[in-house]
């Protein structure tokens, strides 16, 4: 099986190997898996706008921030 491409970006790295974990997966649980992704890089997203910044560098740099 075919590793998924590596991104950079920690977070994104993570959903797609969670996603591609479930390649050979009844098809119910591969579609779970997917929304769940969607949901985690649509989390991503918003912590990646502009105005969001600080959020974003702590979160690569693997820190939780703070609200």
């Amino acid at each position: 099986m075919t590793q998924p491409p590596q991104t950079g970006d920690p977070v994104v790295d993570e959903v797609l190997e969670d996603l591609h974990a479930t390649a050979e997966q009844p098809l119910g649980d591969r579609a779970a898996a997917a929304a769940l992704a969607q949901r985690r890089l649509q989390e991503r997203l918003t912590e990646s706008s502009p105005g969001n910044a600080a959020s974003a560098i702590q979160r690569v740099a693997g820190a939780t921030p703070s609200a």
